[in-house]
């Protein structure tokens, strides 16, 4: 409620709070300076580097693991490949291509603007998980952001910032 304050013979009121012409101006002020702290921020393609190194490493996963044989009988989709060391995934500029033979299983392919090359074209996993060959580095590159995905000789599968060793 207003307050009313006697001042002799005329009656003067005081509005508390603020008008909406006001209140527009310190929201303008407010924006703009949100506006200007966030060009200044770094931009989020890390976010999206590792949002798909985490999608190529679960390719990868599923490739090793449908070489080992353990989702045949419980996916339908698998049922009729029985030949799982035939199965090879191809690595290129454009993404990942799981083969058996010369029959496409899985596509994976990288989005727009992003840059992925690989120490191997080919990599290919054994019946216990561990590929046949020596270690594969894919990089995966958006902007200046670099992520690295890793294939060790024993199968394991990681995410990391930096190269591998000696390489």
């Amino acid at each position: 409620l207003p307050r009313v304050y006697d001042a002799g013979s005329s009656a003067v009121r005081c509005n508390e709070g603020g008008s909406s012409i006001e209140l527009m101006i310190c929201i303008s002020i407010f924006l703009l300076m949100v506006s200007v702290s966030s060009a200044s921020l770094p931009a989020a393609g890390w976010l999206r580097t590792d949002y798909e190194a985490g999608r190529i490493q679960s390719e990868l996963r599923l490739c090793r693991e449908l070489c080992k044989g353990q989702y045949f009988n419980a996916d339908p989709r698998f049922r009729d490949k029985q030949m799982a060391p035939e199965m090879k995934l191809y690595v290129d500029g454009d993404g990942l291509r799981l083969c058996q033979g010369i029959r496409v299983i899985r596509r994976y392919k990288v989005p727009e603007r992003m840059v992925m090359r690989s120490s191997r074209s080919i990599i290919q996993f054994g019946w216990d998980g561990a590929t046949q060959g020596t270690t594969a580095a894919i990089s995966l590159q958006d902007g200046r952001t670099v992520r690295y995905i890793i294939v060790d000789s024993a199968g394991r599968i990681r995410v990391s910032d930096a190269p591998p060793e000696g390489g």
